[in-house]
């Protein structure tokens, strides 16, 4: 699940949800979710319980 949080310039990764999703979140494949890349300036959470086994350095600047 993909979340933001617009005022801390954050993108959130979550594990899919059990019962009713939030409006809120989107539902993104894991093939889809590993290649994702935030806008100039965020950051990306990756809060995954089986993160993938590289990752990509993501800087801040702004």
């Amino acid at each position: 699940m993909l979340g933001y949080d617009y005022a801390g310039r954050l993108a959130i990764l979550e594990d899919a949800l059990e019962g009713d999703l939030s409006p809120h979140l989107y539902a993104l494949c894991c093939s889809c979710a590993d290649k994702l890349v935030t806008p100039r300036g965020w950051l990306l959470d990756d809060r995954r319980s089986e993160p993938p086994l590289f990752t990509r350095a993501q800087s801040s600047l702004v």
